[in-house]
């Protein structure tokens, strides 16, 4: 059992790295594949998406959020934004969170 949760955790891995460079070159619907097949397989093999990742996967519509490309990022008081700009769903995250390690 343990076996194949560590199977699934690289293979998540791997799906995300691919989901980054594909948003990155702005082809946003092989991104969505790619996001989508990473949390079906976390819900099928009970992992969660790494730490690093979660905040840039957009739970609404499953895109990869690429700051100044696809959602727009605002600072308030203690508070981070994160706003897709595809389905308009926000995310807040709270400032002592570090984004930093993520990117």
């Amino acid at each position: 059992m343990k076996e194949r949760k560590r199977i699934a955790e690289k293979r998540i891995g791997t799906l995300l790295n691919e989901a980054k460079k594909a948003a990155k070159e702005r082809e946003y619907t092989l991104a969505e594949r790619y996001v989508y097949l990473a949390r079906k397989m976390g819900m099928k093999h009970r992992v969660k998406l790494p730490d690093a990742e979660k905040h840039w996967v957009c739970k609404k519509c499953n895109s990869y959020l690429v700051p100044g490309s696809n959602c727009r990022i605002r600072i308030k008081k203690n508070w981070i934004t994160i706003v897709c700009e595809s389905c308009e769903s926000q995310r807040r995250i709270w400032k002592d969170q570090d984004l930093k390690k993520a990117r």
